[in-house]
């Protein structure tokens, strides 16, 4: 009865319905043998000989190509990248995305487009864009390393862990950024005690990154963390500041205008601890400020005993990246250590530390054989920023 409902008109549509669904599958099919040619390569760690025109790298820099308010953090990156490309006898390639995440998700486009595609894809998970460009860099052939932003817990559910689903995605090296999150709450508070015993219970207001990047989630966590170990220490405050000084100033002053009884700022960058700064020394407030990523004018304010703590050094990732790339290149594959490296990058500077001339030395005098002792077949990678700055008083 019920085919006898349906006309030979419509057996006709759905019969020509059913075989573009089919096409459909078999082009999706296509699709993906034709990729998997492309990625099959990735397997080999090591490049062809052929090649006379060097090992060329592409670094998708999320940041900005001068400061115009978040800080110096990845202009750090790219001088640690450029210092050890030259060591190691690489071609590095660096396009800023400005913040911009729509801008970055292009420029990866245009440079996976080119006939000369790159050997090394370096990308960054900021506002969770590296999924797709690592996707469309598999297709292609290009690998790809992931540096400072680790996938979301979503993101890992879909990528899974490195050479897993997507060969050419070769490795990660993800610093600790929940460890740096607790670190800067434990000092702040620390030299708050010191400071001024007679404050039991001191309170703090936060100033978090953005809403998306995975290392902003984990500073707060490592926060959090440290805040369920101390109950004594009172969250007044939680903004998010966008990583800008500007902003962080202006919520910074909204709060010191409630007269809001705040201890301790927690800033997830230095630029918003110098925003909040700013704020605290207009309303003439004596309020100890802490931030993350040693940027050199947040040094600045730590040797004048202005700012109160810095954690940082991560920015030297970029560096250690280049050393895996120029391992896997020549055949010494980084696999038989470890896909997702999670190095010891940060580090405390404070005023009393006497430490803060490391970070501007590390910025613009890294010594010029550092990256290349760090090749070392058969040994373990000493990617730590302690042995970093040791390393250097030994030199001095």
């Amino acid at each position: 009865m019920l085919i006898k409902m349906i006309k030979p008109k419509s057996i006709y549509w759905m019969m020509r319905i059913a075989l573009l669904m089919v096409g459909c599958v078999q082009l999706s099919w296509a699709a993906e043998i034709k990729s998997d040619n492309n990625h099959q390569f990735c397997v080999s760690p090591k490049l062809p000989q052929s090649k006379s025109n060097g090992i060329k790298v592409v670094f998708l820099n999320p940041g900005e190509s001068t400061d115009k308010g978040t800080g110096d953090f990845w202009l750090n990156v790219s001088k640690t990248m450029q210092s050890s490309a030259h060591q190691l006898g690489l071609t590095l390639e660096i396009f800023y995305a400005q913040r911009d995440h729509l801008l970055a998700q292009q420029q990866a486009d245009d440079v996976l487009k080119r006939k000369d595609l790159p050997d090394f894809l370096v990308v960054v998970n900021e506002k969770t864009i590296a999924e797709p460009i690592i996707k469309k860099a598999n297709a292609k052939g290009v690998r790809t390393l992931l540096i400072l932003n680790e996938f979301s817990a979503q993101q890992k559910k879909t990528m899974g862990a490195p050479r897993e689903k997507y060969p050419c995605w070769i490795g990660e090296i993800i610093p600790d950024n929940r460890k740096a999150g607790y670190l800067l709450a434990q000092q702040l508070t620390e030299q708050m005690m010191k400071k001024n015993p007679q404050i039991k219970k001191p309170k703090m207001l936060a100033l978090l990154g953005d809403y998306v990047t995975p290392a902003s989630f984990e500073r707060e966590r490592g926060l959090q963390d440290f805040l369920d170990e101390n109950p004594n220490v009172q969250l007044v405050h939680r903004y998010v500041g966008l990583w800008r000084s500007q902003r962080a100033q202006q919520m910074v002053m909204t709060a010191l205008q409630k007269n809001t009884d705040i201890d301790l700022v927690w800033a997830a960058n230095n630029a918003m601890a110098l925003g909040a700064l700013t704020a605290i020394q207009q309303q003439k407030r004596e309020i100890l400020v802490g931030g993350i990523n040693w940027d050199a004018a947040s040094l600045q304010k730590l040797s004048t005993r202005e700012l109160a703590v810095d954690v940082g050094g991560h920015f030297i990732v970029g560096g250690w990246a280049m050393v895996l790339l120029n391992d896997y290149a020549r055949g010494n594959d980084f696999a038989s250590e470890s896909l997702s490296f999670k190095p010891t990058a940060f580090a405390v500077l404070t005023a009393d530390s006497g430490a803060n001339n490391l970070g501007n030395f590390l910025h613009d005098r890294i010594h010029p054989t550092y990256f290349v002792e760090l090749i070392k077949p058969n040994q373990s990678y000493r990617f730590d920023i302690n042995a970093l700055l040791v390393d250097f008083l030994k030199r001095k």
